[in-house]
């Protein structure tokens, strides 16, 4: 009986319980819209680094993160059999790495040299894809070499053009080398992809006297990302004790550090809606408390008890939730689903983002469990804010109350 009294005291006044149901389904939809596009932020701010940067796993020599040098290599005759054989491995690609100064008869930076194997670095990082211009390491071109867009403006180049690079070989000799700009990347990790060149690590063999399997790392995906730390003590066992296997977390710290961020700024945002919704239940139960303040006096002259009184005014809170709870639900996860697949375009602020190794194409993203976090939260905040007003409904006097016009 007190149920069915609770539920038809909500519609005695619809237009109010319309705007708190209303207002409790906008929240709840923006609260899981929130959510999802800060999570496809984070989550393409991580593959972006991931593909881009770091890889899952990067193998090195001890001494080579001392120092990056160009005598620290490693041979990879005992890595990359078993690389091969271990079925956690999807691709990897070796690298050489060392630092020079390009020129052209305009101007003259720092770079960073990769030397790569372009079938097998192309599987890791999809280098071919960021390509605008040009073509990639295959060309017929002698000593081809890609540069990043911002590169090629600042040097103040184009496609075929011939620059100049100068860096030590193996013996700690200073080498210049001619080549011919193949192809023009886009940037897409940040200013730190500026300074990278590519050529084909064979040429760089020939120019450092490194020779055939001597690398300064090894750049691995794998199948599993959440396994990742798993695997890699795995490799560790398996591979010689001179080399360091790290993990993306490892080699690059901020990507934990900003997911960390992002999810402190959306528990603040959390936070300040639950806020929100408190003071507007209490405002709205006591509206209707005060409203209702002879008939609640005339209910407890008749026999209902103060608990009963209390108990009916937190139910109607209750079903005011539960009818604005599932609309919010079934709102925000329609708009995930609708801009996941698609994502929501941001190219007009590329560049910017780019800058910050981000995608311009944001795929929204939110697991299950957040959906019932969000949900049961917004019912635990619905019944704390239903006290006030529901103790007020006890406090008063049925004598006093029948009196009150």
């Amino acid at each position: 009986m007190l149920f069915k009294i609770a539920w038809k005291n909500i519609w005695r006044n619809p237009v109010r319980s319309v705007i708190l149901i209303v207002a409790i389904t906008l929240g709840i939809w923006a609260l899981i819209f929130i959510n999802g596009l800060t999570t496809g932020m984070i989550n393409g701010y991580m593959e972006n680094a991931i593909k881009n940067r770091t890889s899952h796993i990067q193998i090195h020599s001890v001494e080579y993160l001392a120092e990056k040098g160009i005598q620290n290599y490693f041979n990879t005759s005992k890595v990359l059999p078993t690389l091969k054989k271990d079925e956690n491995v999807i691709n990897f690609s070796p690298r050489i790495s060392i630092s020079g100064m390009i020129s052209s008869p305009v101007s003259t930076r720092g770079i960073n040299l990769k030397g790569i194997y372009p079938d097998l670095e192309n599987q890791v990082s999809e280098l071919d894809s960021k390509i605008i211009r040009g073509e990639g390491l295959k060309s017929d071109l002698n000593n081809p070499i890609l540069i990043s867009i911002t590169l090629a403006e600042k040097l103040n180049v184009k496609i075929k053009s011939k620059v100049v690079v100068n860096f030590q070989n193996v013996d700690g000799n200073v080498t210049a080398a001619a080549f011919r700009v193949s192809g023009i990347i886009q940037n897409v990790n940040g200013q730190n992809d500026e300074i990278n060149a590519f050529v084909p690590i064979n040429n760089l063999q020939k120019l450092t006297d490194l020779s055939q399997g001597e690398v300064h790392e090894i750049a691995i995906t794998t199948k599993d990302i959440d396994r990742v730390e798993e695997f890699q003590y795995t490799l560790r066992s398996k591979l010689p004790g001179n080399l360091v296997i790290q993990n993306y977390k490892e080699i690059a710290p901020d990507l934990e550090l900003m997911g960390s961020q992002i999810q402190l700024s959306l528990s603040i945002m959390i936070t300040i809606f639950m806020l929100a919704l408190v003071f507007g239940i209490i405002n709205t139960m006591l509206m209707a408390v005060l409203e209702r303040y002879r008939e609640l006096g005339m209910l407890m002259a008749v026999g209902m008890n103060k608990a009963k009184v209390f108990f009916m005014v937190v139910l109607e809170t209750i079903f005011l939730t539960f009818v604005g709870v599932p609309l919010g639900m079934a709102l925000g996860r329609l708009t995930i689903f609708g801009t996941a697949s698609r994502g929501i375009n941001l190219e007009q602020w590329a560049d910017g983002l780019n800058q910050v190794g981000m995608t311009s194409v944001i795929h929204p993203a939110l697991e299950g469990k957040y959906y019932l976090v969000i949900a049961l939260s917004v019912l635990i905040t619905a019944v704390l804010a239903s006290l006030y007003p529901a103790r007020k409904a006890t406090s008063l006097k049925p004598v006093d109350a029948l009196r009150k016009l």
